[in-house]
């Protein structure tokens, strides 16, 4: 499945080293097709950004739009792509872990068996049904255009939002609202950890932390600035704060 999986990945400079450790864990199960789009932002930008609360939410706020651009531009790109059988997108706070990479068979085969167009991992627990948005795989298929239109409209959606009432999960909460509009399905959970629950330690492929950084597949807490909703109501950082830096691994003929 890595063989055939163009992954899509989207990290800020503020988690520069979680961005690192996840970029060596792809590396690590040989995964050969990246696109990743680094976020950066100015001295400036950097300097305020821990003691201010309103930078911190404007961070969030230009990483959901930015980060649904990206994975919409790609897909744009290369869904001609015939031996791209497979968008996966993942944010840096996911580490890939080389111990069980032969289950990534086993992920093939369960995806196809429930013939969807889109999988996500659950959030946080084994029963719920809500999804979590940092990991999500995509099959390229002749629905692919269904997806693109969706994750338009996720855009859409908040782009249109006065930025004070965008939903706290972001992204997140606007997919769980609309997801019955598209063919979805939900990855088994064997195959992720999440956070510190593990549910099967011999499939496991990914790490996913909250609120976290890893360390030697430990997760170090940190503490959360959650930005409060009034904070929107402060003044706007100026978007020449903001620029981006866009990389790839080579892409296989």
């Amino acid at each position: 499945m890595l063989e055939k999986s163009l992954f899509i990945c989207y990290s800020n400079a503020h988690f520069s080293e979680l961005t690192d450790i996840f970029l060596v864990s792809l590396k690590n199960i040989g995964v050969k097709n990246v696109k990743h789009l680094l976020h950066n932002f100015n001295n400036n930008f950097n300097n305020n950004f821990n003691q201010n609360e309103f930078q911190i939410y404007n961070v969030w706020y230009y990483n959901i739009i930015n980060k649904l651009k990206y994975i919409i531009t790609i897909i744009n790109d290369y869904h001609s792509f015939t031996h791209i059988k497979y968008f996966i997108f993942s944010e840096c706070n996911n580490i890939f872990i080389k111990d069980n990479i032969n289950e990534w068979y086993n992920l093939e085969k369960d995806i196809l068996e429930q013939d969807k167009d889109i999988y996500f991992m659950r959030h946080d627990s084994i029963i719920s049904n809500d999804i979590n948005s940092t990991f999500f795989i995509i099959k390229n298929n002749d629905n692919i255009k269904n997806i693109v239109q969706f994750l338009n409209e996720v855009l859409e959606i908040i782009l249109k939002t006065e930025k004070k009432m965008v939903p706290v999960g972001g992204d997140q909460s606007i997919i769980n609202s609309l997801k019955n509009k598209i063919n979805y399905g939900y990855i088994l959970n064997d195959y992720i950890k999440f956070n510190t629950n593990t549910y099967n330690k011999n499939k496991v492929l990914f790490h996913h932390s909250i609120s976290g950084v890893f360390n030697n597949d430990k997760i170090i807490k940190k503490n959360d600035k959650i930005a409060n909703n009034k904070i929107a109501n402060n003044k706007i950082a100026n978007n020449k704060d903001i620029d981006f830096e866009m990389y790839e691994w080579f892409l296989e003929n």
